[in-house]
């Protein structure tokens, strides 16, 4: 796995320890506001890359399919908080591995940044503590 590719695979997995342990924590007590929030916030980051028409066509079905494992994810009450966030953190990292081909070096690197600046949000706020 050469530099980059590992660089990548850290800020996912970092994005992911971030931003989905808060979503399964809250699971059942937030309903579906947090779920929509996510998938904003997901849509807000692909519209900053400037993806050209194909990329679009190309990274929406994976993207679709990330929301509903999670939305099924946050609703199984047969799994604890742990087992949560590790199934969450699973799709995302499957979906990072999808999506990163389609994106260019630069659109990469730009996506690295956008999570480098989400972890700082979240760390600032408290959130990446896996508190509320």
């Amino acid at each position: 796995m050469n530099t980059k590719t590992k660089l990548f695979m850290m800020a996912a997995l970092t994005l992911a320890s971030c931003t989905l342990p808060t979503v399964a924590a809250h699971a059942g007590r937030l309903g579906g506001r947090r779920h929509a929030q996510s998938g904003d916030r997901m849509q807000a980051a692909m519209d900053k890359l400037n993806l050209s028409d194909d990329q679009k066509a190309k990274i929406k079905p994976i993207t679709d399919k990330t929301k509903q494992q999670l939305k099924s994810v946050k609703s199984d009450s047969s799994l604890t908080t742990d087992e949560k966030k590790a199934k969450a953190r699973e799709i995302v990292m499957d979906s990072f591995q999808q999506i990163k081909p389609i994106l260019t070096p630069q659109q990469q690197e730009q996506l690295m940044q956008m999570v480098q600046q989400a972890m700082q949000k979240m760390q600032q706020s408290g959130k990446g503590k896996g508190g509320a």
